[in-house]
């Protein structure tokens, strides 16, 4: 990555290296060995990755991907079908 790089650049530098999970200094090896494994450093460049500890990042955003969205659906499911089954009594009119 050059020095002389204007802001935009360097912000789709950074959006396409991590969107595609490549190397933030070269842009062209792998930083991921499996989903959520952190490789010990870049095949290409040498860069070495122990600065990044993933920690339990990984697996937080993975659950907010995946567990929010179905909180949302079951609580959906339960308030849309509780009236037919007759558990959740139906307003009254006066």
């Amino acid at each position: 990555m050059a020095d002389t790089q204007t802001e935009g650049e360097k912000w789709r530098w950074i959006f396409k290296s991590g969107a595609k999970g490549l190397c933030p200094r070269c842009g062209k090896g792998h930083m991921f060995r499996s989903w959520l494994k952190v490789v010990d450093r870049c095949e290409v460049c040498g860069l070495d990755y122990s600065f990044a500890s993933p920690d339990d990042g990984p697996a937080f955003f993975s659950l907010c991907i995946v567990a929010f969205p179905l909180l949302f659906v079951v609580v959906w499911f339960q308030v849309a079908f509780s009236r037919l089954s007759g558990s959740m009594p139906s307003p009254r009119c006066r």
